[in-house]
């Protein structure tokens, strides 16, 4: 099984409909976010984990009655920390995709044999194409919302062709 490990914060912050709620409610904004994995990944056959930072909590926290694990990572140290903790203890890193734009984090994933990918690379491959009633990825050129969407895109898309050249 396929396990997806989310950095909570990385994640609302690099997508601008999850920012906007977090700069009103942090609380609302990490409701948000499960809310809509828990609509995309209930069709899926994956494991999805969320690790928030949080030093909210007293204790470390798990809500795991969900079909997304949460993880509140506070007194265990960062969800960084955490994040990478679980790939290295994992028996199988390589069924691991890790969910984060922290340059450490995802080469100390990646090192340790998990699978990267970014907050919106992420989003727009499993929830936007999930709100649009759709079983798999979506393959054409997504809906573009703002500029900072379109400079995502373009360098998306620049990156990959050069990648094709090379190959």
């Amino acid at each position: 099984m396929k396990i997806i490990i989310i950095d909570g914060y990385n994640l609302i912050h690099a997508i601008p409909e999850l920012y906007d709620i977090f700069l009103r409610d942090m609380h609302k904004a990490r409701e948000h976010l499960i809310f809509k994995l828990t609509s995309a990944f209930m069709t899926h056959s994956f494991q999805c984990i969320v690790v928030f930072d949080s030093k909210e909590a007293s204790t470390h926290f798990e809500r795991k009655n969900e079909p997304i694990r949460v993880i509140y990572s506070y007194p265990e140290g960062s969800a960084d920390d955490v994040m990478v903790k679980l790939v290295k203890e994992s028996q199988r890193p390589r069924s691991i995709a890790i969910v984060s734009d922290d340059k450490a984090v995802r080469a100390n994933c990646k090192e340790a044999g998990a699978h990267v990918q970014s907050p919106k690379e992420f989003w727009y491959t499993y929830i936007i194409a999930h709100s649009k009633n759709r079983a798999h990825p979506i393959s054409e050129k997504p809906e573009v919302r703002s500029e900072e969407d379109m400079r995502f895109w373009e360098e998306y898309f620049t990156k990959n062709e050069t990648t094709k050249k090379r190959n």
